[in-house]
């Protein structure tokens, strides 16, 4: 057992279900791994999950018209956003991809 952590990714997605994806080299997500998470070019989110330091969303969710996120207000900082004047009813629109580190035994769980 190593005790060196990989990353791992949880996709929110806009239906409410949560995938957990591992990076295709074991070890980091490339960019284009990032981009196909949420389907194009990626925008940094603040996260609200403890441990998580790497969040994305589509940058063009909006001018795309992608569905708004039900996991939104559980995932991202919400003290943050809301300080910066986002609504209650804001949503990020289209799919979540969260980034955190985690054991390999953690991540076979």
């Amino acid at each position: 057992m190593s005790d060196k952590k990989i990353q791992v990714g949880y996709l929110y997605k806009t239906d409410g279900s949560i995938v957990k994806i591992l990076p295709e080299n074991g070890k980091s997500f490339e960019l284009k791994e990032l981009q196909a998470a949420v389907g194009g070019y990626i925008e940094s989110l603040i996260s609200g999950i403890p441990g998580c330091r790497q969040m994305y969303c589509n940058e063009d969710g909006m001018t795309k018209n992608l569905p708004g996120n039900p996991h939104t207000w559980s995932v991202v900082k919400a003290s943050v956003y809301r300080l910066n004047g986002y609504s209650s009813n804001w949503r990020v629109q289209g799919n979540i991809f969260a980034v955190k580190k985690e054991l390999p035994e953690e991540s076979n769980a």
